[in-house]
């Protein structure tokens, strides 16, 4: 996949890599053509009761797994968000201040979306990298920067906090694959509701563990940005 998220003029849309996808579960398609993390068969058997009264159906979006041309759309929809985002700032400082020269900066940057972590933190987490959780704005001129008191956007990646991400969330990644190794393992021989539903807890775990964490990146790296013009000016 190809992320330019700091380079050139206008961003780029990421599309999800067709070609070194992530540990993923492989289920035979159902009749309908769809691939569902539990196939419309396990909802007519034993534990279809079950699982109705939990509120789940075959159809739920949770339930279905997206082909690459899916995530291709999500992350055209999380972009357009971005730039509506960005247009809605841009308009709040120009009205308040007169300036407002903002451009989107990405906490997981280029060295990151653009490695098999990034891929897998689309395809299985279903974090798409211009979202807020990825995202802050900072100014790229003298006059908004004033406005804002922030630094100014670096206009690139920076490589030792992408080394930095990914040496910390590799491990999330590596912990969410072994796990689903492990309950296919022990689902062998039947499908069990109460393994999967501790399977998707974990996930769901583990993707919060990610967002707090570059949740509090964030700010530390936009300290260091300032810090760092600070001693060159």
């Amino acid at each position: 996949m190809t992320f330019a998220g700091q380079h050139g003029g206008n961003d780029r849309v990421l599309h999800a890599s067709r070609h070194n996808p992530p540990t993923m579960p492989t289920p035979v398609p159902d009749d309908d053509g769809k691939l569902r993390a539990i196939p419309k068969a396990v909802f007519d058997g034993p534990n279809g009761a079950f699982l109705k009264s939990m509120g789940m159906s075959p159809d739920d979006p949770s339930n279905i797994i997206p082909q690459a041309e899916d995530f291709d759309r999500m992350v055209q929809e999380s972009l357009k968000r971005q730039e509506e985002r960005r247009c809605a700032i841009e308009a709040d400082l120009l009205e308040k201040h007169g300036h407002n020269a903002i451009r989107p900066f990405f906490v997981c940057g280029e060295g990151v979306l653009n490695s098999e972590l990034g891929n897998w933190m689309i395809r299985a987490m279903k974090l798409m990298p211009y979202d807020e959780w990825n995202v802050a704005y900072l100014p790229t001129d003298d006059a908004t920067a004033a406005v804002m008191g922030l630094p100014l956007h670096p206009c690139q990646s920076i490589d030792p906090i992408d080394q930095t991400i990914v040496a910390k969330l590799t491990p999330i990644k590596e912990s969410v694959e072994q796990a689903l190794i492990e309950s296919k393992q022990a689902m062998a021989t039947g499908y069990d509701p109460d393994l999967a539903e501790k399977y998707l807890n974990f996930v769901d775990s583990r993707r919060a563990a990610i967002l707090d964490y570059v949740g509090e990146l964030k700010p530390l790296v936009i300290r260091m940005l300032a810090e760092v013009q600070e001693e060159q000016s």
